[in-house]
């Protein structure tokens, strides 16, 4: 699956450690998402990069094959962002520290080293994004740097955990929760914006995608909190799929995951797209943590996603101005609580709001 975002859930970046897939294995939709805030001048940027390849056709080690790009930028922290989607007919990818091309699957212990590009338009590694659009005025620039892995002591572990080794259609992979980055955005009117900022830094990959779920992540104002979530109905066998939840939460006294793998985990989640609303209840044992979302209607914009066919477009609704209350418990006792602001939300597939 490639994208998220995040989506979305596409979100973009490598999986520390051979990042794409030859078809040829076993996937042919492959991403990453990368969110960027600036708290200080209120605005956030996202890129998002996807291939595919069709399953009857050789993937020519992911060479030369049809894409996805998003550029998204959201000038006001307070309001709905705007996004460039180009759907190039040629991508390319290498990995490694000399650039080989993909001949195997993601595995845990390999660099996070890769290249994604098209002919004209991008170029985007797990360290910098470089993005143009002439014909609409924008180009785009950022640099990563000092990430914080979603496990320090396993660098290659993400949200799945052991699953993550297991020959799913579907995974997602969080390579960092909050990068520190330096952007450089020019606008049509010629003007330009710099700053500095924080990263969320993922990637999906997989030979389909989830037919509903929602994504989600924050990053407090001063780094030193994050969480990511994703779940929904994941594809296991053909058609047939289970619903399933992950989820991180990272503060400066407690770091908890939740994985269903985990028994006894249990997820309650409320979905509510046509509110704007989601909220979810995760519980391990004596470790429970409770997330309130919310963001505004008019504040949703839709993106594509990957699917058997390719990018499609309108497949997901997300927003970056949405508030989350976190709240942990050990037993009755809350031990954590923060709001995040400027988070990002997203609604896809059947989880979308019919109207």
């Amino acid at each position: 699956s490639s994208y998220s975002k995040g989506s979305r859930g596409l979100s973009v970046l490598p999986r520390v450690h051979c990042i794409f897939t030859a078809s040829s294995i076993s996937l042919s939709l492959g991403g990453w998402y990368t969110r960027i805030v600036d708290p200080t001048n209120h605005v956030a940027f996202a890129a998002v990069a996807g291939s595919y390849c069709p399953k009857s056709t050789s993937c020519n080690n992911m060479e030369g094959n049809a894409g996805y790009l998003a550029f998204v930028y959201q000038l006001d922290s307070n309001s709905k962002f705007d996004v460039i989607e180009t759907y190039p007919n040629s991508t390319f990818i290498y990995v490694g520290p000399e650039g080989e091309p993909v001949t195997k699957n993601p595995a845990f212990a390999t660099p996070p080293d890769f290249l994604w590009k098209t002919t004209t338009t991008a170029n985007i590694t797990n360290n910098t994004i470089s993005l143009s659009f002439p014909d609409v005025g924008y180009s785009f620039f950022a640099e990563m740097s000092d990430v914080i892995l979603w496990d320090p002591s396993n660098p290659g572990e993400g949200p799945e955990g052991i699953v993550d080794e297991l020959p799913l259609q579907q995974h997602w992979f969080v390579y960092s929760l909050a990068s520190e980055v330096l952007y450089s955005v020019t606008l049509p009117d010629g003007s330009s914006i710099s700053g500095s900022g924080f990263a969320h830094q993922e990637k999906n990959w997989g030979s389909s995608f989830p037919s509903e779920w929602v994504w989600a992540e924050g990053i407090s104002e001063d780094k030193t909190r994050q969480f990511a979530l994703s779940g929904g109905k994941v594809p296991v066998v053909g058609p047939i799929g289970v619903h399933a939840w992950l989820l991180g939460f990272r503060s400066p006294s407690i770091s908890w995951n939740f994985r269903p793998q985990d028994i006894p985990t249990i997820f309650t989640p409320e979905i509510n797209a046509c509110n704007g609303t989601f909220t979810m209840t995760a519980s391990y044992f004596t470790q429970t943590i409770k997330l309130s979302m919310s963001a505004p209607l008019s504040t949703f914009t839709p993106l594509a996603i990957p699917s058997s066919a390719g990018f499609v477009p309108d497949g997901c609704v997300e927003s970056y101005a949405t508030t989350v209350l976190v709240q942990a418990y050990e037993g009755d006792d809350l031990v954590d609580e923060f709001t995040f602001t400027s988070a990002a939300l997203e609604f896809g597939g059947n989880y979308m709001c019919s109207n």
